[in-house]
């Protein structure tokens, strides 16, 4: 039997307090660069290069911010964030292309100042607010993490209602 708190530790990644992000950019040079950038400012960065591989990560695992080139070699970044469940940073050379979708908080052009993406990531950060009637997919890591404790541990089927006092 297991508690909550084993639960959490068992499950927790070693994060340095930072984002766990997903980086889509089918030119290696800039995928890679970016994500060594983002690595040292303590986050944990996950890449794809293509929308396919893009889509089967976000299967197997939940992301705080999805950072993508729009154009990719088998289409467009919207096949993959239509039903993202976290914020979406869409990067591309022709903006006015990006199509407008939930998800999508910010539409970067290119070249990408590194300073304006960690300002991007810092905010997405702070950011704490679920809007109502939010899915647990929406909470800051932190708390979602708790919470996907709380369900794993209880069932399925137990009532499960989270309020806000601040805590998190």
């Amino acid at each position: 039997r297991h508690s909550l708190l084993d639960h959490l530790a068992d499950g927790r990644q070693s994060a340095r307090g930072g984002m766990i992000c997903l980086l889509v950019d089918d030119e290696p040079g800039i995928r890679e660069g970016l994500a060594a950038l983002l690595r040292r400012k303590g986050h944990e960065i996950h890449t794809a290069g293509d929308c396919a591989a893009a889509s089967a990560r976000l299967a197997e695992r939940s992301f705080d911010l999805v950072i993508t080139d729009w154009r990719l070699p088998d289409g467009t970044a919207a096949r993959f964030i239509a039903d993202c469940p976290c914020p979406v940073v869409a990067v591309s050379g022709h903006p006015e292309e990006v199509e407008v979708h939930a998800s999508v908080r910010e539409v970067l052009t290119k070249p990408v100042s590194p300073a304006r993406l960690l300002e991007l990531l810092a905010a997405t950060a702070s950011s704490s607010t679920v809007p109502a009637g939010g899915r647990v997919a929406d909470l800051p890591r932190d708390a979602r993490e708790v919470v996907e404790a709380a369900i794993a541990v209880l069932g399925p089927a137990a009532p499960v209602e989270v309020h806000d006092d601040g805590a998190f």
